[in-house]
């Protein structure tokens, strides 16, 4: 019987160089071993020396379950769903989930990495509308928190399908796709390059993409560094955003067989490359160094177009607009503290934030009322008749969440300017107030 069991434990720990193409899930680099992922194995080697042993994957979940993204924090392997905010963790061949999350689905299509031993996420959908900001998973608290741009006057748009490389606390955000404000289910294309300090927390436009990212083909991509290699026929690129230069080079046979979805992995000066075998069932690893995977350069550009403004555009409006920018200034001098609520958004210190239709709502109905709002009148407001109660209650302290992170970007401070206390004379009813000596607005 022990020597029966000896050959079953030989046989689970088999030795395998080639894995099943249509299993294959992701691969990571976690303390010098390299582990493939497939539907129902782990393959593991050590980084040095590619001899894989296979080992069963317990996923611990529904038969049909996928994860979306995985990252290697200095404890181990965590994997998450794009629809939401679940995190599992990789401890003895099998996932084990780790947050006290749930899936809310407004981040789909973000973009994931690490900084600082944390993961961090930004933009993605959800709503009818794009995120604009990053979220970072805390394993102390096991919950996913909101990080607020709070010393910046600059913000992008919100993007989903966005690109994203980092060099210490700096990472840069290009490309990826907007919504279409007139019907908010269009996407549109952008190329705004964003830079972001996560020390500081502050944004910084450099400028525009210069060539048609949009329209590659992307045969594969990965990270190299702080830099994107894409491969799309007949040339491999290296996007290098903190540099401002794109490297073109022809591609040759080991691009050619790379797998996609960004599975293949750089490290300590080693490409670790999941490549398409001649049988097209199967894949299998293969070790470059930087000289063997590159060729010769054969052109080199800048990648975005900075925002430098003609020097006319800032002499000629001072020269034909001085005089009526001056009686402007003086008249609104006063209010320079507060903040002007239009349909479509708040003006504050000359710099507009938009605000989509739901939140301007919201924002008029606690502006005009005396001594705060009930809940049921904020419900009018934002409830969906085809959605249950429940579903409908969510969805309010949704809205009253991210407008309270907008106005908190937009003062640059950390208190909530909605809050909510119980009412007095019936205790079951939860009234909303705001501080209405910020803002510049009367009552329609």
């Amino acid at each position: 019987m022990k020597r029966i069991l000896f050959l079953a434990y030989l046989a689970t720990y088999s030795l395998y160089a080639q894995f099943p193409s249509d299993e294959i899930m992701d691969m990571a680099i976690y303390k010098d071993s390299v582990y493939v992922f497939t539907k129902n194995s782990i393959y593991v080697s050590s980084a040095e020396q590619i001899e894989f042993k296979r080992r069963p994957f317990y996923r611990g979940v529904e038969d049909g379950f996928r994860f979306d993204k995985m990252e290697v924090l200095s404890d181990g392997i965590y994997f998450t769903k794009s629809l939401g905010g679940y995190v599992w963790k990789l401890q003895n061949d099998s996932l084990q989930r780790i947050d006290r999350s749930f899936e809310h689905r407004m981040q789909i299509n973000s973009t994931q990495f690490v900084h600082n031993n944390h993961i961090y996420r930004y933009g993605g959908y959800g709503f009818w509308s794009n995120r604009n900001f990053f979220t970072k998973y805390d394993t102390d608290i096991r919950e996913w928190d909101v990080v607020p741009p709070i010393n910046t006057q600059e913000i992008p748009e919100g993007t989903k399908d966005n690109r994203i490389v980092y060099n210490g606390n700096k990472v840069i955000v290009f490309g990826g796709n907007t919504l279409d404000q007139r019907d908010l289910v269009t996407d549109v294309n952008t190329d705004d390059v964003w830079q972001y300090d996560l020390d500081k927390m502050v944004w910084e436009n450099l400028g525009e993409i210069q060539m048609d990212i949009h329209s590659m083909e992307e045969n594969f991509y990965m990270m190299y560094q702080d830099k994107l290699i894409l491969q799309s026929d007949p040339f491999l690129y290296v996007f290098d955003p903190f540099n401002n230069k794109v490297r073109k080079y022809r591609q040759n046979t080991i691009h050619k067989k790379i797998l996609g979805k960004g599975i293949s992995k750089f490290h300590n000066g080693t490409f670790y490359l999941l490549m398409n075998a001649n049988n097209v069932n199967m894949h299998f690893l293969e070790t470059r160094l930087e000289d063997e995977f590159f060729g010769p350069v054969i052109e080199e550009y800048p990648f975005y177009k900075k925002n430098h403004w003609p020097w006319l555009l800032m002499v000629l409006p001072v020269v034909l607009f001085g005089f009526i920018g001056y009686r402007v200034y003086k008249r609104t001098k006063s209010m320079a503290n507060s903040a002007l609520l239009r349909n479509d958004g708040l003006v504050y210190k000359r710099v507009f934030y938009k605000l989509d239709q739901v939140q301007v709502e919201v924002l008029e109905c606690l502006l005009a009322a005396e001594s705060g709002v009930e809940t049921s009148s904020l419900m009018k407001l934002i409830e969906n008749p085809e959605h249950n109660y429940s579903h409908n209650m969510r969805t309010k302290n949704l809205v009253i969440s991210e407008l309270n992170y907008k106005l908190k970007t937009v003062f640059k401070i950390e208190q909530d300017l909605i809050e909510s206390h119980k009412s007095e004379r019936d205790k079951r009813i939860i009234i909303y107030t705001i501080d209405k000596q910020r803002f510049a607005w009367r009552a329609k």
